[in-house]
């Protein structure tokens, strides 16, 4: 999944400690010449600041306690497991987790300015196929080769959209099974007829399975929409083998 995240850090540097009741704001190109946090984002694929015109990250120093704030805008895109099992009507829970690359916690702690397991504000949260039902924080202190780091992690809960589900697939698939029970009120004798309303019907649904998972991940369980779509082909298939039977008794008739 992909993001654009207003970042902002928060420390404070005793060197910049002047006793003045005075704050200055840097623009971007200053913020190389000060020491910042090496944060990172540990499940990020690729991760790149905004450049409209300039960087997008601002410098705010408080010169009397010493305190620095770096405003950065990011488009971030991280890896998500996510649980196909109730597709469409799933629920999904990805995360965002950030880490100092080379600091442990004994040299650099993180910590939320809000209170862990409160929510984070999100710009938009509907979405084309998913709606953010709710952002919580969260502190973690993993352990890389016996050195605990300190962390933080976003969590994102994603309900998807299904009425995009409803209108393509759920009620176009329930009107084929439909239309394919038709058949059973044409004449037994008019078997091109019959044959070629199971046949149309049989091949639409195969074709609507494949066009479902074509833009999923390949995994090995079946979804829901899976079942349905399985439950319609076998009650088409049926249609076919209900004709075989009366075929078959007609001719001994």
């Amino acid at each position: 999944f992909t993001m654009d995240i207003y970042l902002g850090q928060f420390w404070q540097d005793p060197r910049f400690a002047f006793g003045l009741n005075k704050t200055v704001s840097l623009g971007g190109l200053f913020v190389d010449r000060f020491w910042i946090p090496d944060t990172f984002f540990v499940n990020s694929v690729d991760t790149e600041i905004h450049k409209m015109i300039s960087p997008n990250k601002k410098v705010w120093l408080n010169l009397d306690q010493g305190h620095i704030m770096l405003s950065t805008r990011l488009k971030s895109r991280a890896t998500c497991k996510m649980d196909l099992r109730k597709y469409p009507m799933d629920l999904q829970t990805c995360h965002l987790a950030l880490e100092s690359f080379s600091f442990d916690e004994e040299d650099l702690m993180y910590e939320w300015k809000k209170p862990v397991g409160s929510d984070v504000f999100i710009y938009d949260a509907e979405m084309a196929q998913f709606t953010v039902v709710n952002v919580k924080r969260k502190l973690k202190h993993p352990l890389y080769h016996s050195r605990r780091f300190s962390g933080m992690t976003v969590t994102f809960k994603f309900q998807r959209r299904t009425m995009y589900y409803i209108f393509q697939m759920y009620i176009p698939c329930v009107c084929i099974v439909a239309l394919s029970w038709v058949s059973f009120w044409v004449d037994a004798d008019a078997v091109p007829a019959r044959v070629g309303l199971s046949i149309t019907t049989v091949l639409t649904i195969c074709y609507m399975l494949g066009s479902v998972n074509s833009n999923l991940p390949r995994v090995s369980y079946l979804k829901a929409i899976d079942y349905f779509l399985l439950l319609s082909f076998g009650f088409i298939f049926l249609t076919l083998v209900e004709y075989v039977f009366v075929l078959k008794y007609a001719k001994r008739k």
